[in-house]
């Protein structure tokens, strides 16, 4: 059995993450998506989520292609793939160089599991969703 980790803020839930968790499903067999905290996203993005942690965990355990909703407290990846060892590491358009993603990469090929790419969803995005509220508000 294939298990899959993605994660990410799932803030704002759109069209693009519904693809992104259904791509990742079918690439797996057990998909388990990794929801942070608020502390947490604050402290990466410099800004809490617009969605509580709760809510964010609660929309993503509703989607059908997730099995499992795993939150985290701490920026980094590693401490969570220990807990639920996956086989897939799914990642985004953002994974790059920082410490956390190389640490988690080289986990990953420590481990003999794969990263894999998700395909970015450009039709719609959380930031292109609140510069849309942010173009219409107007003052009364």
């Amino acid at each position: 059995m294939i298990r899959g980790f993605y994660p990410g803020v799932w803030d704002l839930l759109h069209v693009g993450h519904l693809a992104a968790l259904r791509y990742a499903c079918g690439r797996c067999d057990s998909l388990i998506v990794g929801v942070p905290s608020d502390d947490i996203v604050e402290e990466d993005k410099g800004f809490p989520p617009t969605i509580p942690h709760q809510e964010r965990i609660d929309m993503i355990l509703a989607v059908k292609w997730v099995d499992r909703v795993f939150p985290y407290y701490r920026l980094e990846f590693v401490s969570c793939m220990e807990t639920v060892h996956p086989g897939v590491l799914f990642i985004g358009d953002t994974w790059g160089t920082k410490e956390r993603h190389v640490d988690a990469t080289e986990w990953m090929k420590e481990s003999g599991g794969l990263l894999v790419q998700v395909p970015y969803y450009r039709h719609q995005s959380s930031t292109k969703i609140k510069g849309a509220i942010r173009g219409r508000t107007t003052s009364t």
